[in-house]
């Protein structure tokens, strides 16, 4: 029977600043969204706090290298353009020279 009373309360007790000051089951739930929540084990979360101390090393390490890969291959790509453009120069060269060799002949 008190089940019976509790669902037909005046609205004046279900008032919303009244739902915080009852027990946990008055109070609202949110709303299930399918999918269970998976909570990581204690063991997991040993485990990755092993190698907490260990992140900001890493990210130094990781990000230096990037940096430096990018440096050598940004000196590369120069050298190889330089190296192609005094190849390109030293053909134009050539062809110019030998442009005026056969217009003098023909003159």
């Amino acid at each position: 029977m008190r089940s019976h009373r509790l669902l037909f309360r005046p609205r004046s007790t279900f008032a919303p600043s009244s739902l915080y000051t009852f027990p946990n089951r008055w109070r609202p739930r949110p709303h299930y969204s399918g999918t269970p929540i998976r909570h990581a084990s204690n063991a997991a979360k040993e485990g990755f706090a092993a190698f907490r101390p260990l992140t900001r090393p890493f990210v130094k390490v990781f990000l230096g290298a990037l940096f430096t890969y990018q440096v050598v291959y940004w000196a590369w790509l120069k050298l190889e353009t330089d190296e192609l453009k005094l190849q390109k120069n030293k053909e134009i060269a050539a062809l110019e020279q030998s442009a005026r060799q056969l217009t003098s002949r023909q003159k």
